[in-house]
């Protein structure tokens, strides 16, 4: 929902988004390719995949201590290392 949007509004239609789901009982499903921080907090769960498997899912509070009790030190951006964990190079795979 925030392709091609600036951060100010980005932020502001995934606040409103975010609302509406609270508000109103419903169950929203997004999917946001390099969400900032901000945008990211707004986050109540978080499903990471890669290569179509699931790499985490549950509380988006609580992703960067799941990753870091499996040995992962997770930067300032917490939205940056998902992405970055997730992604597979594959210019290496036969």
């Amino acid at each position: 929902p925030t392709s091609g949007l600036d951060s100010f509004t980005s932020y502001h239609v995934m606040q409103t988004v975010r609302n509406l789901a609270h508000d109103g009982g419903r169950a929203v499903v997004v999917t946001i390719h390099q969400p900032s921080s901000k945008i990211f907090n707004l986050f109540d769960k978080l499903l990471l995949l890669s290569k179509g498997k699931t790499v985490y899912y549950g509380r988006a509070d609580q992703a960067t201590t799941f990753f870091e009790n499996a040995g992962y030190t997770v930067d300032d951006t917490p939205a940056d290392f998902f992405l970055d964990i997730t992604t597979v190079d594959t210019r290496f795979v036969n």
